[in-house]
């Protein structure tokens, strides 16, 4: 078990359990089958904001969590592991944590890919991706149209 600390927030983390399951009879033994879902897995990502109020402030600190991921396929004697990117890079390699911890500045793209540590051809090809909209405070992230050809109407997207 791993406990990871965001702030007031503790996030404990259990490893999961090594699939067990007995290969049917008159099968020859599998320790997964990459056919179903995106290479044997459904790999899941979800941001959670250290806040909590909804909004991704510049430097703030992201939970990204793949938890709800799972192996449809199955991984007999092996665990789920898991791979994060950031805009296309590799922030973190394959291993069995399912969270990673970011801070960003600008808006970014997170991706997770899923494996079966037992057999590695059950290893997603395209996962999840989820985008963090980052406010910078900058005032370049908020736009204003205003269309002079009616006053009431440039009043009214004015005060949006």
């Amino acid at each position: 078990m791993g406990t990871v600390v965001v702030d007031h927030q503790v996030l404990v983390h259990e490893l999961p359990e090594p699939d067990t399951k007995a290969t049917p009879a008159g099968i020859c033994p599998a320790t997964c089958d990459p056919g179903i879902g995106d290479g044997g897995t459904a790999p899941t990502i979800v941001l959670f904001e250290d806040n909590g109020d909804g909004v991704i402030e510049r430097g703030e600190r992201l939970v990204v969590d793949a938890s709800g991921s799972n192996l449809p396929g199955g991984c007999v004697d092996g665990v789920p592991q898991f791979r994060f990117e950031r805009n296309g890079v590799v922030v973190q390699d394959w291993n069995t944590s399912n969270t990673y911890i970011d801070a960003p500045l600008s808006d970014v793209e997170y991706r997770v890919l899923a494996r079966c540590s037992s057999d590695m051809s059950c290893t997603s090809s395209t996962g999840a991706t989820v985008t963090a909209e980052v406010y910078t405070g900058d005032g370049k992230d908020i736009f204003f149209t205003l269309h002079p050809s009616s006053p009431c109407a440039a009043t009214r997207e004015a005060a949006i």
